[in-house]
This record gives C-alpha cells, structure tokens and sequence, in this order.
C-alpha cells in the first residue's frame, strides 16, 4: 500500500510540472522590425564642379640671356629685380679680340677685291687665264662670307633686353671667362597680363576645361585676397613622366606685385559640364581604389540595393556619379546604410508614401 501512495504521488507531481511549465511558441514572422533609413533623391546636376590645383607663378616670358661666344665679361649692368627695356643692353664681353678678327677680316675682303681687279685686268689682255679669275672671284665671296661672320659674333658678344621686363637672376660676374651658350642672365616679361601659373590636371579633369574658363588664384603672401585668371593654353599632350596635361592660366593686372616662384591654389571653372548626380559622403560604404559602394532604394519592391560606382569626383562632404551609371534610380539610402544587408527590405523615414 505504502509502495502505491509513492507511486501515485510522483505522478501527480509530474502532471502539476507539465502543467505549470510555458508552452513553445513558433515566433511569427511579422513581428520582425523593418529598419529605418533616411534616402536622398537623385536630382541630375551641370553645375560646374570647381577644379582645386596648386601651381606656381612665372613670368609669360622668361629667357636665359647668354653670350654666343667663349670670352671674358667686361661688363654686366644690370641686378637682380632691376626693370629694363626691350633693347636696353644688358652686359658685353671684352671686345678686343672679337673687333680685331673685324677688322681682319675687313682687310681680307679688301685684299681679295684689290687682287680680283688685277686679274681681271689681266685677263682682258689674255694675260692671266679664266681659272685664276673665277679662283680669285670665289676668294672674294668667302672673305665677304667670313666678314659676315666676324660682325654677327660681334653683335651677340653684347646681351640686350628681347623684351620689357624684369631681371629675375643673375649667373655670373665681370670678370668671369665664360663659355659660348652659358647662361648670364634671366629676363621675365613684364607688363599687361605677363604672370601666369602652370598647373597639372588629370585626364578626366583636363576635358573640361576650354580656352577662356575663368580661374580664381589665392596666395599666401595676400591672405585672403583672390586674384582672378584664365586657361590661356591647353596641353595637347600628356608629359610623359606623370600622365598629367599642363594647364596655363594667365592672370588679370593687378597693382600688387606678384613674383616669380609665388606658390598659389588656383581654383579653376569649368563652362561645360556633363550631367552628373552630387551624393553625400555618408552613403559611401566603402571604397576599393577607384570605385565605391553605396546602397540605392528600390521605390517598387522597398528594398535596399547594393550598387558599385566609380565617383567622377571627391571633395570635402560629396562626391560626383555620372548620370549613366545610375540612371534608372530614384533615390539612394544615405544614413542607416552601414546597418542594411543588400536586398533587405527597409523603411524610409523622410519619404512618404
């Protein structure tokens, strides 16, 4: 009897546990949250996108002065920084040697048409043969020729100003004996519209640029002072050592002086400009060399789609995607992407239905 009470009060006991204890419930699928993100509509923009470059300033002209003979310097009368004018001379060698192969040479031409003259006289008496004539008739023509020789290198052992403008470096001293070609002075050009800065854009950057697109300078010497410019020339070719075209921009007069080797950021406009979307930074996903991932809203299904891009251009808060490789597409998720897998269906909160 007292073997049967046990059994039966463990059985109780077991029915009043299985009672007690919470029944397992399926979870329903549509308890599950949607996320919530915030979209940007994808508006097409021509806006011209400012191109931010740094350059230096040189003179329009700049040229290396420099004897065409070896010889020694008599005189150099100039300095650094001085102002000079277009035919203005500059420095000269010592003329002593250079005027005496002249004046040699003067005699020779002088000989040469003395003893032709005699010849020829010669010659109408049957006298001196039509040989020796046409010998000394050819003398006479390389003596001029070597006359002509001696006074051009008279004229270029004296430097003289090509232009107006400004002595900007000084290579030698009196005194110096110095070779044929070797460099005695640098000249920059001065006068209207004679600064320009030289910058190095990028292929895809070069192509929007036309001859006559407005340019803004700003430099360290005039803080907060903007000086204004145009591209003036456009490289045909790349150079060959960094893959970039160099652009010029020629610079408004202005009463301030702006010296050569000035450093400056230019900020250049651009008249064209192809279509193209302005995206805020914080839709990047991320970014693998030249191409980025962002997330697009699917406006017909709700869903977040994952799409790779190749931004046409980066600034501070925005980058630029072309029309086409997004077109199609009306809005793009820019906050709450970094919570979304691809494909998943998501809530915007600033669009309405």
């Amino acid at each position: 009897m007292k073997t049967k009470s046990i059994i039966h009060l463990g059985a109780a006991l077991i029915l009043l546990l299985a009672a007690c204890k919470p029944k397992y419930q399926q979870p329903d699928s549509t308890s599950i949250s949607v996320k919530n993100v915030v979209v940007e509509k994808l508006t097409p923009s021509t806006t011209p996108i400012p191109l931010v470059v740094s350059g230096v300033i040189n003179s329009k002209i700049e040229a290396r002065l420099s004897f065409k003979l070896t010889g020694v310097i008599q005189r150099i009368l100039v300095d650094e920084g001085q102002t000079v004018k277009k035919g203005q001379l500059l420095a000269h060698l010592n003329l002593s040697e250079i005027n005496a192969q002249v004046v040699q040479a003067q005699h020779q031409v002088d000989k040469a048409a003395r003893d032709l003259d005699r010849v020829r006289n010669l010659h109408r008496d049957s006298v001196a043969t039509l040989e020796q004539l046409q010998d000394l008739e050819t003398l006479l023509e390389v003596s001029k020729a070597d006359l002509r020789i001696a006074r051009f290198n008279q004229q270029y052992a004296r430097i003289v100003a090509p232009t107006n403008g400004k002595i900007l470096k000084r290579y030698a001293e009196q005194g110096e004996l110095i070779s044929a070609g070797a460099p005695i002075l640098m000249i920059g050009s001065h006068g209207q519209r004679s600064s320009i800065m030289r910058v190095a854009l990028a292929d895809r950057d070069v192509v929007k640029l036309i001859n006559g697109d407005s340019a803004s300078i700003e430099f360290d010497a005039y803080p907060g002072k903007r000086f204004s410019a145009a591209v003036t020339e456009i490289a045909e070719a790349a150079n060959p050592q960094t893959g970039t075209f160099e652009i010029e921009l020629t610079l408004d007069p202005s009463r301030l002086v702006l010296k050569s080797g000035f450093i400056g950021k230019a900020t250049i406009y651009p008249s064209e400009q192809q279509e193209y979307f302005r995206i805020n930074m914080n839709a990047l996903v991320e970014g693998h060399q030249q191409n980025a991932s962002i997330y697009l809203y699917n406006n017909r299904t709700g869903k977040a789609e994952i799409s790779e891009i190749e931004p046409v251009h980066i600034d501070d808060g925005f980058f630029t995607v072309a029309v086409a490789d997004l077109e199609g597409h009306r809005h793009i998720i820019t906050d709450g992407s970094a919570y979304i897998k691809d494909g998943e269906v998501v809530e915007p909160l600033n669009l309405m239905p």
